[in-house]
């Protein structure tokens, strides 16, 4: 197109038969190209026409190849009056806000669609007087279609059905253990009776800590001090539970009053009983050593990591944004990703569900263009989850991943909808077409020119057109085909040039490209 707009610039041609010469050449393209063999279309391709069919999104050849010459041509039809492709944007604006929404109904269908993991066992537990259980249903009872809220439940209904199975490994450890005799407390002795001295000689004593660390030894050992302190697992194991509650709660915002440096002494001390109660398990026969091993792994892997700090506290938090930030906007080099992992295991498919929900919700949000009357831009929609990959990747797995990245890959295809809704043409930007010659002064030749415009809009965006300039594009470069067409286009660059440039066509010529009578660029209707 640009060589032959060169070309009937070195002749004289006037600014209105040299785009004509370049529209005409383009057309000139696939015409010629129709019986040479072409190398196969691209997979990429054929995937995104399939996904814009899928979502009714219609995209100029522009969209499609992403050309920096296509983009141009895409670009100048845009601004053209009448004939060109601004009511094809202003369409496909809509289109694609559909496309979105459409997208964000299926997500939040595929959420409806999952059930809470082992609701029935949670009712069950609630009806029998269960504290945890009753708050954990309220929540689920209270969730709605609100993503955060449902995210929340489905972490807490985790958390739950976790204990309720850890319990029931270590009863069996209990069971064993109780023909087993009393657990040496060596290590948890120590821990307390170091506690207590650190404490005593510090500055300025925590007495609530003293008085804490005192009755827990008094409810150990009594008010004796026995040569050797035991006692049975059952007690150590509720003492073990007991201090877990008390520094769980510090960490979900509870009880303050403990304090940080009191958290660490009482955490220490719990470290001392459990390293207590495994030599007591590991030394105790096999089947003691194996209920302990199970038990205590799957307490590692299933609870453990609901007591994070940053973890419990967004399955509590009041500011569902505070804990959309803390898990799912990790940074694009991947910094955070593991939070985002360890979020993702704390949730059942329901909770998954809820947050993928949650991450299109939100990139709509920042997509609307309100001054348009709530339209969205694919690109600013796009953008949004492409800030947060790193999570998405986490969240988005198997039929889910693909579904995105095809939608993904649509909106950055489709990104020159939203640039066109937030920057329409103007009056100053359609004086270009006036300049190159009013239809007053060469009427002829912008007819001409109407009708390049015309045909290029057509050629770019119709089915038709766009698969005859894809095929054109599947060409070679350097290959005897592609010369051929090359020749063919020399060919033809004077007979487009002369008849763009005023001349009227008749026959095939004229059918081949109609204009609407009466209709030319830089015309008023």
């Amino acid at each position: 197109g640009p060589a032959a707009g060169g070309i009937v610039r070195e002749r004289g041609g006037s600014p209105g038969a040299q785009f004509a010469a370049n529209i005409g050449a383009t057309l000139a393209v696939p015409l010629a190209a129709g019986a040479v063999r072409q190398a196969p279309q691209s997979q990429a391709i054929k995937d995104l026409l399939l996904e814009a069919k899928k979502r009714d999104v219609d995209l100029s050849y522009a969209d499609i190849t992403q050309g920096g010459g296509a983009r141009r041509l895409d670009t100048m039809l845009e601004q053209a009056p009448i004939v060109g492709t601004s009511r094809f944007r202003e369409q496909g604006a809509k289109k694609v806000t559909a496309a979105i929404e459409g997208f964000a109904d299926d997500a939040l269908l595929g959420m409806r669609g999952e059930k809470y993991r082992g609701l029935d066992a949670l009712k069950a537990a609630a009806s029998s007087g269960d504290k945890s259980a009753r708050n954990t249903l309220q929540q689920i009872e209270n969730a709605g279609d609100d993503w955060t809220k449902i995210m929340q439940a489905s972490g807490n209904l985790k958390l739950w059905r976790s204990r309720q199975a850890a319990e029931q490994l270590y009863n069996r450890v209990e069971t064993l253990a109780k023909t087993r005799g009393e657990v040496p407390l060596t290590k948890t002795n120590a821990a307390i009776d170091a506690a207590i001295a650190a404490e005593t000689k510090s500055t300025l004593p925590d007495k609530e800590l003293l008085d804490t660390l005192n009755k827990v030894k008094v409810g150990l050992y009594g008010t004796t001090d026995p040569t050797v302190r035991s006692r049975d697992f059952t007690t150590i194991r509720q003492l073990r539970s007991d201090i877990g509650d008390i520094v769980n709660s510090y960490y979900q915002g509870k009880n303050a009053a403990v304090g940080a440096k009191g958290v660490g002494s009482l955490q220490s001390l719990k470290n001392a009983l459990e390293a207590d109660m495994e030599t007591f398990a590991t030394t105790g026969g096999s089947a003691l050593k194996n209920a302990w091993k199970r038990a205590a792994s799957f307490y590692r892997e299933a609870v453990v990591p609901f007591k994070d700090k940053a973890l419990a506290q967004a399955l509590k938090s009041d500011l569902p944004d505070e804990v959309y930030k803390k898990f799912i906007q990790v940074s694009r080099s991947g910094a955070g990703e593991d939070r985002a992992i360890k979020f993702y295991d704390s949730l059942d498919p329901k909770g998954k569900a809820a947050v993928r929900y949650g991450m299109i919700a939100n990139a709509i949000e920042k997509a609307s263009v309100p001054e348009r009357g709530g339209l969205l831009s694919p690109g600013k929609f796009e953008q949004s989850l492409q800030n947060i990959e790193p999570a998405t990747k986490v969240f988005f797995r198997g039929e889910a991943k693909k579904e995105l990245d095809g939608f993904v890959n649509l909106m950055e295809h489709s990104r020159r909808f939203g640039q066109y809704l937030e920057n329409p043409p103007t009056g100053q930007r359609v004086i270009p077409w006036l300049a190159l010659g009013g239809a007053a002064i060469r009427p002829a030749e912008m007819a001409g020119v109407g009708a390049s415009a015309y045909a290029a809009r057509l050629l770019v965006t119709t089915e038709t057109g766009k698969r005859l300039l894809l095929d054109a594009a599947r060409l070679r470069p350097g290959t005897p085909e592609m010369q051929r067409v090359v020749e063919e286009i020399s060919k033809q660059i004077p007979r487009i040039a002369s008849q763009q440039s005023g001349q009227t066509s008749t026959g095939r010529e004229s059918q081949r490209r109609p204009v609407p009578q009466g209709i030319a660029a830089g015309a008023t209707p």
